[in-house]
């Protein structure tokens, strides 16, 4: 059962079951010092020192001083009631925020009071939540169909469709309706935070959310820095994240921040090795090995095989020299396969069971012939690009530093927390060898392989992505 469930890459859980194995029964010292025996190589393991790792950045950017003091956030507007704006106002409903949901047509707000309801009753089924907490909870939550009342909000996170025209209409209203001092967000996942400013007259309070879906179990949200957003804007949009029990990793506003800019050349490899024969399903069991959560088209399938397709073609009209837009997602849209929503995407979907789908060759145009021997070089493919893009995302200066990549990649794309983040991996692998395998596969691939500048300098300079920590001053230093 704990290998099935830790797949055999988290070595405590087998040690603390063998302390107890072998030391039940025995004198008290016997099983303090098996316990000494199994913790000792544990603590000086690259394992552990990845996880605590990843829970210090953590904490860092739970706690991190803002710079500038943020305004509180008690009255929050959600413009949008699907999926996302659903999720929004539960989580902050849930957090004590009081919350106006709007939508523009009463079968839109009803379905997002559906979706709130459902994870309410969720959270009482779970015991997660008194009856007397969930009726607060809700008595929180006004639905609304017009603009009334906004003058009281604090502020403002619009969740309407990925469309910059859609949102800069839904700013014009919001802008002239709430305080001069209140926030304004929007939640977008591959939009620029810059062009939906330009038709403000206060550029300088927007910024933006990329909340991940489900919004109430996914841990991280990009807090999106735009150029012209103050520091006081950008402390209220941290601090309101916190509030929300979210961990936020602040980024500048550029093509897919930092997950999506770099989950899509991987996700993009995934497609490549699909087109040259491997079979789907034999994919997403190599990523599943190296330790992802789910595989690449398992990821797609859930997020919506047509969100995919357009953060894609974003991508691919920013970084034309190594991301391009794949046929098969179009053909796969033009199918109506968008994933688990509709029942069918790379896999068929019935109830909670994904199924294979032999349709998705003909989809493809490839009929699999390649054999699954080579996982791990599959899975050592889809990783580089990662890795690559990543050490981009750090020379673009996105996010603060390589801590904060990592973190974003472990919490909102699922990379294997006991590998560290996908700068931490390439550490481990070191620089040369990360140099040298993305060459080899330049050589048989193309350009798309092509080092970042950044792992060519470290890897000529015997450097790392994370620099050693520095250690603590001796005795003899401190007198």
């Amino acid at each position: 059962s704990v290998r099935k469930r830790t797949g055999g890459n988290y070595p405590a859980p087998l040690a603390a079951l063998r302390v107890i194995e072998h030391g039940l029964g025995q004198p008290l010292q016997r099983g303090f010092d098996l316990e000494a025996a199994e913790v000792a190589p544990l603590v000086t393991s690259p394992v552990c020192k990845n996880l605590v790792r990843i829970f210090l950045q953590s904490e860092r950017a739970k706690k991190e001083p803002l710079g500038a003091p943020p305004a509180p956030v008690r009255s929050l507007v959600v413009a949008g009631a699907g999926v996302m704006g659903a999720g929004i106002a539960e989580l902050a409903t849930r957090r004590g925020i009081a919350v106006r949901m709007r939508d523009v047509s009463p079968e839109a707000v009803t379905r997002g009071l559906r979706t709130i309801r459902g994870l309410v009753e969720d959270r009482l089924r779970r015991r997660r939540a008194t009856r007397t907490e969930a009726g607060a909870q809700l008595a929180r939550l006004m639905p609304a169909l017009d603009l009334q009342g906004l003058g009281r909000c604090d502020a403002a996170i619009e969740a309407v469709v990925e469309d910059l025209d859609v949102k800069r209409r839904v700013f014009a209203e919001l802008e002239v309706r709430l305080p001069a001092r209140a926030l304004l967000a929007t939640n977008t996942s591959s939009l620029s935070v810059n062009a939906l400013a330009a038709g403000l007259e206060h550029a300088e309070r927007l910024c933006g959310f990329h909340f991940f879906n489900p919004v109430h179990r996914m841990p991280l949200v990009e807090v999106v820095r735009g150029d012209r957003t103050s520091p006081e804007a950008l402390a209220t949009a941290v601090a309101l994240a916190r509030t929300l029990g979210k961990t936020p990793v602040v980024v500048s506003d550029a093509p897919g921040f930092v997950v999506n800019r770099v989950l899509m050349p991987y996700l993009r490899e995934a497609l490549h090795l699909a087109e040259e024969g491997w079979a789907v399903a034999d994919v997403d069991r190599a990523m599943r090995g190296f330790g992802m959560p789910m595989g690449p088209f398992e990821v797609v399938d859930e997020v919506g095989i047509d969100v995919a397709a357009k953060v894609a073609a974003i991508l691919a009209r920013a970084f034309p020299d190594r991301m391009s837009e794949s046929p098969v997602l179009g053909r796969m849209v033009e199918a109506d396969r968008f994933g688990r929503k509709t029942g069918a995407g790379f896999y068929r979907y019935r109830g909670r069971r994904r199924e294979p789908d032999p349709a998705v060759i003909r989809l493809i145009g490839v009929t699999p012939r390649r054999r699954p021997e080579r996982l791990d070089a599959l899975a050592e493919r889809m990783a580089l690009v990662m890795v690559n893009e990543a050490a981009r995302c750090l020379e673009d200066q996105i996010a603060a530093d390589a801590g904060m990549i990592d973190l974003a990649m472990v919490l909102g794309a699922g990379f294997p927390p006991f590998r560290g983040g996908p700068l931490r991996w390439a550490d481990a692998l070191g620089a040369a060898r990360v140099e040298s395998r993305l060459n080899a596969l330049r050589g048989e691939k193309g350009d798309r392989f092509r080092p970042a500048p950044l792992v060519s300098k470290l890897a000529n300079e015997g450097r790392t992505f994370t620099p050693p920590p520095t250690p603590a001053p001796t005795a003899a230093a401190a007198s």
